[in-house]
């Protein structure tokens, strides 16, 4: 779809001019497909994102906070009644609900998954800094624990010198209400790094034939 589009309609191809952008899940695969993508893609944004789905504590506890003292690997998802998030006893989100639609259960879904883990992309790529713009918003009290998936990430991040903005709210949770708080930010964030690329200015896309 890529390549199609690039060829047959005017639109820019500088990297930096396209972006990646989603939420929860979605920002997971904004973060995915820029990290594997990087030669069409120049800026990713993550709200809620899981970026870490293989965080577990070395007590392989996949709920317990970021500790970098204490960090493991979860090396099982084959629980397809575990629950991933319980919003207040109403609603309950299992594994099986969100986990095996997308990679499968038991050794599948676990080599699907470190294979896709945006933490470990990081790591099998060679991400070097400037290569990608990266923003992340999360909450401290997100119903999927996204909140230690994400602090294991930007500490991964800067032990390799990687940059991140990153928008966090101490009380705010896995809902909209708290995405729409991220939003001022991303807007200051993204405004100068794109306004090269706003309609009105030509340059070579102007050119004759395209």
């Amino acid at each position: 779809m890529w390549d199609f589009v690039i060829q047959r309609y005017p639109v820019r191809t500088e990297r930096n001019a396209h972006i990646l952008a989603g939420v929860s899940m979605g920002g997971f695969a904004a973060y995915n497909l820029g990290i594997r993508h990087r030669n069409a893609f120049g800026i990713v944004i993550g709200i809620h994102p899981p970026l870490n789905l293989r965080w577990a504590d070395v007590d392989s506890n996949p709920r317990a906070k970021f500790d970098p003292r204490r960090w493991g690997w979860r090396t099982g998802f084959d629980n397809e009644h575990e629950v991933l998030a319980n919003y207040g006893g109403a609603f309950k989100v299992r594994m099986g609900h969100v986990v095996k639609p997308v990679f499968g259960g038991g050794d599948e879904a676990l080599l699907n998954i470190a294979a896709n883990n945006p933490l470990e992309l990081v790591l099998s790529t060679k991400l070097h800094n400037g290569e990608l713009s990266m923003f992340v918003g999360y909450g401290g009290r997100d119903e999927f624990n996204i909140d230690a998936q994400v602090d294991s990430f930007l500490y991964y991040a800067k032990f390799r010198g990687l940059g991140v903005a990153v928008a966090f709210e101490p009380d705010g949770r896995h809902d909209l209400a708290t995405a729409r708080k991220f939003f001022p930010a991303v807007v200051r964030w993204l405004a100068p790094q794109v306004a090269p690329y706003a309609p009105g200015r030509c340059d070579a896309l102007c050119a004759p034939g395209r």
